[in-house]
């Protein structure tokens, strides 16, 4: 009923929204070929919760915004939600117009991102630097107290910013541009 309900508002207030309601992460990741803009993520969903499929999500789109949305709002459910990649948490009982401005917010965001010189974040910029060591995924996830998943998702991330496809040239590229110090 909600994702009925999310659709039609959707649909009325951001026309150029192509939309896509699936049940779980899996259908998500199975239908969806291209990487959306924006996902809408419910923290209840059956399967894979939306939180614990947070790092899949990222892994296959990495630039993706992703909106957390959840009856419920739980701090430590939120913050586990953002740790993993969440743009932004919004609760189901906000008013509709909340959601909207938070989709174009998002929306806005994203297009910055992907028409401007790409920056690193604090997080992506250290797990960089453990790249530039020569440690595994999972050697970087150990150190730094995160999932394989999570470091996985920000490593992408990074090879995308910098616009390289390997280790080796996202720190060559790193250093060109002096963004390790």
């Amino acid at each position: 009923m909600f994702s009925a309900g999310l659709s039609l508002l959707i649909d009325q207030n951001i026309p150029s929204a192509h939309l896509i309601c699936c049940q779980t992460v899996e259908d998500a990741l199975l239908q969806v070929e291209a990487e959306p803009e924006i996902v809408l993520l419910d923290m209840n969903l059956d399967g894979a919760s939306g939180v614990d499929g947070l790092p899949q999500l990222k892994v296959r789109w990495p630039n993706a915004e992703i909106i957390v949305i959840s009856g419920e709002v739980d701090g430590h459910q939120v913050h586990r939600a953002l740790e993993l990649g969440a743009a932004t948490f919004v609760s189901k009982s906000a008013p509709p117009e909340q959601l909207l401005t938070t989709i174009h917010q998002r929306l806005a965001a994203h297009h910055a991102t992907s028409t401007s010189f790409s920056r690193l974040t604090g997080r992506q910029t250290e797990i960089l630097r453990l790249v530039g060591k020569g440690l595994s995924n999972k050697g970087i996830a150990a150190r730094l107290a995160l999932s394989p998943f999570t470091v996985q998702a920000h490593v992408q991330a990074i090879f995308r910013a910098l616009q390289v496809n390997n280790r080796t040239q996202a720190m060559l590229e790193a250093r060109k541009r002096g963004l390790l110090g």
